[in-house]
This record gives C-alpha cells, sequence and structure tokens, in this order.
C-alpha cells in the first residue's frame, strides 16, 4: 500500500514538473528574452507590435516631392527593445523604394522615398525591426506624388515624361531619363517674378570631361538674369544681373561661376566671380545634383553635397523679368548630346 501511494505521488510531481515545463514555453514569454524574439503563428520571428501608418493614407495627394512617410512606433511585446522600422513602398506589385531607419526612440518614425514619377498612386506599408528580425507589416496605405507644376517662382518639373512646365527650346526629351540639348543654342527657360531669395536644383548626368573643348567653348548648366537681354549675346554679356555655371574646357575637374547682383564692375554689386580647377570628377554614369541657393545676403552653389562657390551680398539679386534657364542660349553655350537635365525645382522662400 505504501508503495502504491509512492507511486503515485512521483506520478503526481511528474505531472507537475510537466506542467511547469509546458509553462516556460507558454507565448507569454519570449523564447530569447535578450532578443525578445520567438517565430510566432504567422511566421514572423520578431514580437512586437505593429506601427500604424499615419501620413499620407485614403490615396490623397501629397504636397511635397519627394513625400513624406510618417509611421507610429511601437513596442517589443515582452521586452522594451531599440526598434528600428523598415518602410516599403510599392507600385501595384513592384516594390519601388524601401529602407530601414532607427533604431527610433521616439513616437513617430518618417521615410522619405525619392525618385518617385509625379502624380502616381503608390502604396506603403512599415514593419519594426530588431538585429535582423522582422514583425508583421501594418496595413497598407496609398498615396498620390504632386503633379508638375509651376506657379510664380515655384516650380516642380521632373522632365521625365515628354513635357515640361517651362518654356522649352529644342532638345529632346529621353521618357524616363530627362530633357538633352542638342545643340549649343537648346535650352529650357523658366520665367518667374523677380525672386532674391530663392532655392533652384535639378539632377544632370550623362556628361564626362571637358565637353565643350571641341567647340571651344566653356558650355553651361546653368543661367540666370534678364530675360530682356536674352537675344542679344552683348547686353547679356553686358548685363549687370548675369549669372551662369559652366565646366570648364581647360580643366578636367573645372567650373566657373559669375554671379552679378546689379553691376557689371568688380565691385559689390557687381562681378562674383570664381573658377575652381579641383571639383567633381565628371563621369557621364553619375547623378550630380545641383542645388543654388541666394537671398539678400548672399549665394552658395552645391554639387552632390560639396560647396564649391558661396559669397556674400552687398545688394539683392534682383533681375528685372527674371528668367531661369537650363543651358545657356544667350551665349550659345549649352551641353551638346550630353547631358540630361531632370527633376527641376525651384522654391521661393
Amino acid at each position: 500500500m505504501n508503495r502504491t501511494v509512492f507511486l503515485c505521488g512521483a506520478v503526481g510531481v511528474f505531472a507537475l514538473g510537466l506542467a511547469c515545463s509546458k509553462n516556460s514555453e507558454n507565448p507569454t514569454s519570449p523564447s530569447s528574452s535578450a532578443s525578445g524574439t520567438a517565430t510566432t503563428a504567422d511566421g514572423f520571428l520578431l514580437k512586437a507590435g505593429v506601427p500604424g501608418t499615419v501620413a499620407p493614407t485614403g490615396g490623397g495627394q501629397v504636397q511635397s516631392d519627394p513625400p513624406v512617410l510618417t509611421a507610429s512606433t511601437t513596442k517589443g511585446t515582452y521586452t522594451d527593445l531599440s526598434l528600428s522600422y523598415h518602410f516599403q513602398v510599392r507600385s501595384g506589385s513592384t516594390v519601388v523604394s524601401e529602407t530601414t531607419v532607427g533604431p527610433v526612440a521616439g513616437s513617430t518614425v518618417n521615410y522619405s522615398p525619392a525618385g518617385l514619377s509625379p502624380n502616381t498612386t503608390y502604396t506603403w506599408r512599415v514593419q519594426a525591426t530588431y538585429q535582423g528580425q522582422s514583425a508583421p507589416w501594418s496595413p497598407d496605405a496609398t498615396f498620390k506624388t504632386i503633379g508638375k507644376f509651376k506657379n510664380g517662382a515655384n516650380i516642380f518639373d521632373p522632365l521625365l515624361d515628354g513635357t515640361s512646365v517651362g518654356i522649352v527650346n529644342g532638345g529632346r526629351f529621353i521618357i524616363g531619363k530627362g530633357w538633352q540639348s542638342a545643340s549649343l543654342n537648346d535650352a529650357i527657360d523658366y520665367d518667374i517674378p523677380t525672386c532674391n531669395n530663392c532655392v533652384a536644383e535639378f539632377d544632370v548626368t550623362g556628361f564626362g570631361k571637358e565637353e565643350g573643348a571641341s567647340f571651344e567653348k566653356d558650355v553651361k548648366w546653368f543661367t540666370m538674369g534678364d530675360a530682356g537681354t536674352w537675344n542679344d549675346f552683348g547686353a547679356f554679356r553686358n548685363s549687370p544681373w548675369k549669372m551662369h555655371l559652366e565646366q570648364r574646357s581647360d580643366s578636367d575637374r573645372g567650373m566657373k561661376l559669375i554671379w552679378r547682383n546689379g553691376d557689371a564692375g568688380e565691385d559689390d554689386p557687381g562681378d562674383h566671380e570664381a573658377r575652381r580647377d579641383d571639383t567633381e570628377d565628371w563621369n557621364a554614369n553619375t547623378v550630380y545634383h545641383f542645388v543654388f541657393s541666394w537671398n539678400p545676403g548672399g549665394f552658395s552653389v552645391t554639387v552632390n553635397g560639396h560647396m564649391w562657390f558661396q559669397d556674400g551680398f552687398n545688394g539683392a539679386y534682383n533681375p528685372p523679368n527674371h528668367r531661369v534657364e537650363l543651358g545657356c542660349t544667350p551665349r550659345g553655350e549649352s551641353f551638346v548630346n550630353s547631358a540630361t537635365f531632370s527633376n527641376f525645382r525651384m522654391t521661393q522662400r
């Protein structure tokens, strides 16, 4: 009898042990307390909440390029983790942009996908990640990218679909890539109200070193000034508002800038002129992002984030009949069959 009672007690202890062991594997405790990860029924390894797609949603059209995607952050289910967030943007079923941001400590996280087509609907979602593991995706959200526009001095002109909001003078469009000058006298013009506090920027690719050497000219990417001088070489050359940036034909890494703020002399207001031999290592396979920024106190010019020219103004840049141009038709010095422009943007501040 005592033996039987002992065996029953042993069985009870064994059953209790099984129960305890089974309880230790309960999903309320992660398999790895250090990582907070365990395989879940949905196949995702990371045990964390689902981020929320805050904006944009509902297919609404955004008003910025690139758009800003904002998601709410989340937390580890069992452990306080320093989570990162993986964003994915799709066109139909094709992934067109994705990246991981973080770790993020705040309540929201942002991502700005570049290179999206204008006036196009995209779908996006986001998921929490930690040390290479992922939690479930958020529900899909949709938005429509901004369309091209010209509103005073504010312009967005991708140049990717064969059209422009500017005045196209020759050249050709390469669909999906941009606009290209086919002669020294081709350009795209944007006539705006006089702007003395603006940023103009664009992308250019397809050109190499010393592009103007065969023409014995220093060809130019960008020109600004008084549109009334455009059809007269001498009037433009001597204009007190002339501005242009050129690739020097005598230097394989050279650029030259002339920017006049109200006078053609050497004082200020006057010529702000500089030349450099040590700029970008021009390569036809590289996309170069040019940014021209000016206000009443001065200007700067960067290429791919490198500051190559800057100076102060003693007198604002106020050209009458303000024209900005891709190329340089007043001097007949546009790039020929090489430089391909896209994503022109101008912002008045």
